[in-house]
């Protein structure tokens, strides 16, 4: 109960200072998530996990797909630890709540399918393009891409002094 008490204020002040898209937000969420698991209040642990498994999809797409390959291949592999204590927990629970399993598959194609993006992504932009307006539109995209890399580790604050809106700058990406 303790750590539990803890772990959400540190989520407080996590949402308060570095706001709720950043990514030590989602180690927070985890940990809540095990928390509540230990304490075998599987409801409440399972609002958790579903919280930072959507949290980390969107870091995977619009954070994470900022960083090199090499970089982001090790990012991929710290934060997948987490995504297997959720399956661990939704096999613990199959027999309690039926669509969990559901769950953990479309996260399964979920993270496969974010794979599959960057690899078509970075096979894209190996190709040579020949048109130099094709070459300006590319160069724009992968700059956009690296700003909104760069504003997911920046705190609200920050944000807000910047005037940078992560919604507006996923969209763009899209």
């Amino acid at each position: 109960e303790e750590a539990v008490i803890a772990y959400k204020e540190t989520a407080r002040i996590d949402s308060l200072v570095l706001g709720g898209q950043h990514p030590d937000h989602a180690y927070t969420l985890i940990s809540l998530a095990n928390a509540y698991t230990k304490l075998k209040k599987m409801d409440i642990a399972f609002d958790y996990f579903s919280k930072v498994n959507q949290l980390q999809l969107r870091l995977i797409r619009y954070y994470y797909s900022s960083f090199d390959e090499t970089t982001r291949l090790t990012s991929f592999k710290q934060i997948q630890s987490e995504f297997e204590h959720f399956f661990s927990f939704a096999l613990d629970q199959k027999e309690t709540n039926s669509k969990i399993l559901y769950q953990a598959q479309n996260l399964q194609l979920d993270i496969k399918s974010l794979a599959l993006d960057f690899t078509i992504d970075n096979q894209a932009t190996a190709i040579t393009f020949q048109d130099s307006t094709l070459v300006d539109i590319n160069e724009q995209y992968l700059a956009l891409r690296k700003k909104l890399g760069s504003a997911y580790v920046l705190s609200e604050e920050e944000r807000a002094q910047s005037d940078i809106e992560l919604e507006d700058l996923e969209q763009e990406v899209e």
